[in-house]
């Protein structure tokens, strides 16, 4: 549906608009008004990946419940708060210390409340040293890779920071 409503005719747009609104799951949950009103007016859709990480490398900082599109901000150095909904995505960004809100937990979300340098400076360690484990796993199993010693100081990897 997200797909017509972005490229759709207008008869397309409406009939999948309708389509969202008679799915339980999304009417019982989140399409409100302001959410209908953000898909009909925000909602970006593309089959080419460096188009979204254009678009994203724009933004102060991604909200989001899908993992690649979460990743692609953090590896452009935007601020992510993944929104977690089931253990496997509660796994990942405890793994990576991401910053996250479980959407089914009683507590309000607040922007606020993720809005601390400190939560990021978290996951960029996690995610150098996941890097740097994972290219060591790599090195002494010779498998080939293209992963920087991040260890040998001839070599320094571009650094962004979320």
């Amino acid at each position: 549906e997200e797909k017509k409503l972005v490229f759709g005719s207008n008869i397309q747009r409406e009939e999948a608009m309708q389509a969202l609104k008679n799915n339980d799951w999304v009417k019982n949950w989140y399409l409100d008004d302001t959410m209908e009103r953000l898909y009909r007016e925000k909602l970006f859709y593309s089959d080419v990946v460096s188009d979204y990480e254009d678009l994203v490398r724009q933004k102060d900082c991604v909200l989001g419940y899908r993992l690649h599109g979460n990743l692609m901000a953090l590896s452009n150095g935007v601020p992510s708060i993944y929104f977690t909904y089931d253990s496997r995505t509660v796994e990942f960004a405890e793994t990576y210390q991401i910053p996250s809100y479980d959407v089914f937990s009683t507590k309000e979300f607040v922007l606020e409340d993720y809005w601390d340098q400190g939560l990021f400076d978290k996951f960029n360690r996690a995610w150098f040293q996941t890097y740097r484990e994972m290219a060591l796993f790599l090195s002494e199993n010779n498998i080939d890779h293209k992963m920087v010693d991040v260890m040998n100081a001839d070599t320094q990897l571009e650094r962004k920071v979320a």
